[in-house]
């Protein structure tokens, strides 16, 4: 018996020795980081609900790279743009840490991590990206930018001078444009089905549940909460791809691609027609389904809110923006794509919103595929590596006043955009960076810039009468996979031409 105390003490003390080191056998230092228990590692020192706001407390004391540990899972956490630069978007480090770790979510959800957000480092994860990429450009020509400013123009338009909540169009609005995106039209329950999924899986995604579910899978099939929630989820996913996929199969007529998912079944019949198989399976194709309204639903609805709730607190701004627009854009006019090197100022409202707000505050999943040596220390191979976008977007090391609202610090002294190789352009990584940097990042930034830039042209955007508004401060923010601001009214009043 003396002798099993001995041992037990023995091995805690070297499971405790292992969790504060901070220098290898070979001598190459890892990241530091606050002390782990033995079971849960920093479990202690993390807010599950604000893991962000956790991450930037401890960020203050550790510096650009710190290592935690949540159960058995290592994690190592660049805090600062430069680091994640590089480690994400240079040539050095492109195959080493552009891999992802096998998360419950993208296995039990995804069809075993068949996506592109959380696929593999490999020649197929890209291939993915390049038909999403074909997927997107019917919705990136001008005629279906100019039909989506002109519905938002619309749905305003009903409010007359009354208070409103801009959530409730701006959500039927973005989830159209992704039904559109996907399928090339849009059916009655199709904004209802989107939500109510996106709604299920963010609770999902909490980083305490999915922890806890990718330490012990088997809780998904037991009457446990957790297991509960797994399985609504799933049901959900279910009838949302039926829609997309199944029910778009059902119209699909071959060169007449209306959208994604349609690019994708053209696709899979050039390739059974060349070689008797296709490499894009249809768990791909709803892989790839999922991504477009996962990546691109929320974050972009949630960005215009931020943008509408920081005018509301900066009424000069409005002015100054307005002031542009009319000297560059025709009032009769819509805003277009073409206009926005024209527009710098309003260009920089909307790039110091997607610093300021951040709505996606960590890039995670990220996995080192072997030893890496980055500023100083060592990722050892298998380690999750997270980028915290909250902390390098808010870094008063290279932002001056990183919590106020300044626009203007995006313009060069002649009100042009600062070029790209100043700073702040380098350090404004709102979606990430490098090869995994989101694949609609370009739809997603022109439909944020052309439904801003079209609200502000016709409408005076104002505080509610009836009630308070609400701050403006992202740490107010409701938590999750993507931040959003809580519900909060304004009030529109038409701009006379």
């Amino acid at each position: 018996m003396i002798e099993l105390f001995l041992v037990g003490g023995l091995l805690a003390f070297a499971l405790y020795a292992c969790s504060k080191k901070t220098l290898r056998s070979d001598g190459r230092k890892v990241p530091p980081g606050p002390d782990q228990s033995l079971v849960f590692g920093n479990f202690k020192d993390i807010d599950t609900e604000r893991v962000h706001q956790s991450l930037h407390a401890l960020a203050k004391k550790y510096g650009t790279m710190m290592s935690i540990r949540l159960l058995r899972r290592k994690i190592v956490v660049l805090n600062s743009a430069d680091v994640i630069n590089e480690a994400f978007g240079s040539e050095q480090y492109k195959d080493l840490l552009n891999d992802k770790a096998q998360g419950f979510y993208g296995t039990y959800l995804v069809y075993g991590h068949a996506d592109v957000l959380l696929g593999p480092c490999r020649d197929l994860t890209f291939r993915i990206k390049e038909v999403m990429s074909l997927g997107l450009r019917p919705a990136m020509v001008p005629s279906a930018l100019a039909g989506d400013c002109r519905k938002m123009l619309e749905m305003l338009g009903k409010h007359g001078s009354n208070d409103f909540d801009p959530a409730d169009d701006l959500h039927t609005l973005f989830a159209e444009v992704t039904s559109k995106l996907i399928s090339g039209e849009v059916k009655d329950g199709d904004v209802k089905l989107m939500w109510d999924f996106v709604d299920w899986s963010n609770r999902l995604l909490n980083p305490s549940v999915e922890s806890l579910l990718k330490n012990f899978p088997f809780l998904r099939h037991l009457p446990v909460k957790v297991g509960v929630l797994f399985r609504e989820v799933l049901a959900k996913r279910d009838v949302l791809l039926a829609r997309y996929l199944d029910t778009t199969r059902e119209t699909y007529v071959k060169g007449k691609e209306r959208g994604l998912v349609d690019t994708c079944f053209a696709i899979q019949e050039k390739e059974i027609r060349a070689n008797g198989e296709s490499w894009l399976t249809d768990d791909m194709v709803r892989a790839t389904i999922l991504d477009t309204i996962g990546a691109g639903l929320v974050s972009t609805t949630n960005s215009v809110l931020a943008v509408i709730l920081n005018l509301l607190h900066n009424p000069a701004c409005q002015d100054r923006m307005r002031q542009e627009l009319r000297a560059v854009v025709h009032p009769a006019a819509l805003v277009t794509q073409a206009d926005m090197n024209g527009l710098p100022y309003c260009r920089a409202v909307v790039m110091e919103t997607l610093r300021l707000s951040c709505v996606v505050p960590i890039v995670s999943h990220y996995c080192s595929a072997g030893d890496v040596d980055l500023a100083g220390y060592t990722i050892e191979k298998g380690t999750m590596v997270w980028g915290n976008l909250w902390s390098a977007l808010h870094d008063d090391h290279i932002w001056v006043e990183p919590w106020s609202f300044k626009p203007e610090r995006f313009l060069d002294d002649d009100g042009k955009l600062l070029p790209k190789e100043h700073k702040f352009m380098k350090a404004l990584i709102p979606l990430g960076v490098g090869r995994r940097i989101c694949v609609g990042y370009d739809f997603a930034m022109t439909r944020i810039f052309a439904f801003v830039t079209t609200m502000v042209q016709h409408y005076d955007i104002t505080p509610p009468v009836d009630t308070e508004l609400l701050s403006n401060d992202p740490n107010l923010f409701s938590a999750g996979a993507v931040l959003q601001p809580d519900r909060f009214k304004c009030k529109l009043v038409k701009i006379q031409k």
